[in-house]
């Protein structure tokens, strides 16, 4: 693999030439049963960050025709794109500092899943719980809490992680109306100043039920999505004055969005609409009535910006 950066901001040049020669070799077992694992070994010669070794495994065991159970467990590494993973930043006032030794981040990361099927008045039910979690060993790091006017990138001096679980469920409700509920939750944790806390900008929780109905004629199809998104941690702004202060978190908020489809023989026709709720975040930007002032600052978005979005449109088939 060769890559080449090339990126200039102000004054400052960040420049990367990455060469990484490597090797995998993967191991598949199956019992021909209810028994599949696969074992996986990638080792790269890295010309900017050494030797790095990449295992990871997945496993799969059913426990019977109705129950089965998901393992994996690995390896990861990233090479950090400090300014076009972080553009949002460069739309505020701040200076950005940049260390000159970043490393590469790095993390080992489990995953659990169960899954369950369920007749139920001859239709079939299906429920999955996951839980991920990821270890950082290295992380670049974006701290903007540490000073009113700069924000820090560096390598992670501490712990960091992230916990997720996740269940869902998908059902047949009605003959040709499905049903989807999904709920997760997430526990993102940095260390910033010292101190372990939430990640900024991370929803604490998401909910999403989604319907989807089709006529027996199959002309007619009609989707509808309610998105429920939880409260988050706001960056700190306390450095700021009064008018141009946050609150610590955000509200939880929905959003709902819908869509109708008309089927014809060989073309279709939709309409749709997005964030019916017209639910926008109050006052995106940070003093908006000085925008070349210091503390103007326009990346603290954490909901809608735009109310509702109604679209339309077609699709046509060509068949040989």
């Amino acid at each position: 693999m060769l890559d080449n950066y090339y990126e200039v901001l102000n004054d400052s040049t960040f420049n990367r030439h990455e060469k990484v020669p490597g090797a995998f070799v993967q191991y598949s077992y199956s019992n021909q049963g209810n028994f599949n694992v696969i074992v996986g070994l990638r080792i790269d010669e890295h010309n900017l960050y050494g030797t790095l070794f990449t295992p990871r495994i997945h496993a799969k065991y059913n426990l019977n025709e109705h129950n089965l159970i998901r393992l994996s467990a690995g390896k990861g590494y990233r090479s950090p794109n400090v300014i076009a993973e972080n553009t949002s930043i460069l739309a505020t006032s701040k200076r950005l500092v940049i260390a000159p030794d970043l490393k590469i981040e790095s993390s080992w990361n489990y995953g659990l899943s169960y899954t369950t099927y369920l007749d139920v008045r001859a239709r079939e039910w299906r429920i999955t719980a996951d839980f991920f979690r990821t270890d950082f060993i290295n992380q670049v790091i974006m701290n903007r809490e540490a000073e009113a006017f700069s924000v820090y990138f560096y390598n992670l001096n501490g712990q960091s992680y992230s916990n997720s679980f996740q269940l869902e469920t998908n059902y047949e409700l009605l003959k040709n109306l499905d049903v989807t509920l999904a709920f997760r939750y997430n526990d993102v944790k940095t260390t910033l100043n010292d101190q372990l806390i939430e990640k900024p900008l991370v929803n604490k929780y998401k909910g999403l039920v989604s319907l989807s109905y089709l006529t027996s004629q199959k002309k007619w199809q009609m989707d509808a999505n309610i998105q429920l998104n939880g409260d988050q941690r706001i960056p700190y702004t306390g450095f700021n004055p009064a008018e141009y202060q946050l609150k610590s978190e955000s509200p939880a908020y929905v959003v709902i969005n819908a869509q109708i489809t008309r089927f014809f023989k060989r073309w279709e026709v939709y309409l749709g609409a997005e964030n019916l709720t017209n639910y926008t975040q109050n006052n995106p930007i940070i003093a908006a009535d000085d925008p070349f002032g210091k503390y103007f600052d326009s990346s603290i978005i954490w909901g809608p910006v735009s109310g509702i979005k109604v679209y339309a449109g077609f699709r046509f088939m060509i068949k040989e």
